[in-house]
């Protein structure tokens, strides 16, 4: 049997990120009729899903909990939005089943002035993500979001990765991009090579073959790690939305 309901999510605080006005979009799903809102409420950033279609209480969750987790992946890549944890603030839809796939996610940490504003052309290319077919640009979004939770060091391998994907299979590739990226990147001699690299690659390495396996080694990397976390974010960041 055919029912409808709405779900709405908490994504911001609306000093981080408001929507220019109410703007709705549609989200191709094979299972459910998916019509979207995103709004500024308040002092909130919102995202509302009305959902039409079969057995909406029992199976409908992992469906708007996977949308919601998207457009925060986009606000993070796309924008820069430094999000808190989400939270449902209503629910039509029945107890869910589980919690969604944010039930770990933590408070994203990119320094953006706020507040970041949402327009019609933002949700356009937002309602364009959603429906994209390509797992390549989910698969990168969600490895993003997924460095975002980890703890320094996790996190600057995971996003050293990302850029392994993008430029190719040689940490030297890695630098010429992200070279063109940044162009004020300081280049540094390489340790066993006749080449020059960026202080990404260097902190890489460094972490990948200490000199010491123990965790006193690691935790001697740590500050530089934090140091170098926030323009490594930034340099991502710009090679995703370059070449997706």
């Amino acid at each position: 049997m055919t029912s409808k309901g709405h779900i709405t999510y908490k994504l911001s605080s609306s000093k981080e990120c408001i929507a220019e006005s109410p703007v709705p979009f549609i989200i191709e799903n094979s299972e459910y009729s998916v019509n979207a809102l995103l709004k500024t409420s308040e002092d909130e950033l919102l995202l509302r899903l009305d959902l039409e279609g079969p057995n909406l209480s029992q199976g409908s969750h992992s469906t708007t909990d996977l949308i919601a987790k998207q457009v925060i992946e986009w606000l993070a890549v796309r924008r820069g939005v430094t999000l808190l944890q989400p939270e449902v603030l209503e629910n039509e839809l029945g107890p869910p089943l589980r919690w969604g796939p944010w039930s770990k996610l933590s408070t994203f940490t990119i320094s953006v002035p706020p507040p970041i504003t949402i327009n019609h052309v933002d949700v356009n290319e937002l309602a364009s993500h959603l429906n994209s077919k390509e797992p390549e640009i989910h698969m990168l979004f969600g490895m993003y979001a997924l460095a975002m939770e980890q703890s320094p060091i996790a996190k600057f391998m995971l996003l050293y990765s990302i850029l392994y994907f993008i430029a190719g299979d040689s940490q030297g590739k890695i630098d010429k991009l992200i070279w063109s990226l940044s162009p004020g990147e300081q280049h540094i001699e390489r340790a066993r090579h006749d080449k020059e690299g960026t202080r990404f690659t260097k902190i890489r390495n460094d972490i990948g073959h200490p000199k010491r396996r123990d965790r006193a080694e690691i935790n001697r990397l740590e500050p530089d790690v934090k140091n170098a976390l926030s323009d490594l974010c930034k340099v991502v960041r710009m090679a995703i939305n370059r070449y997706y």
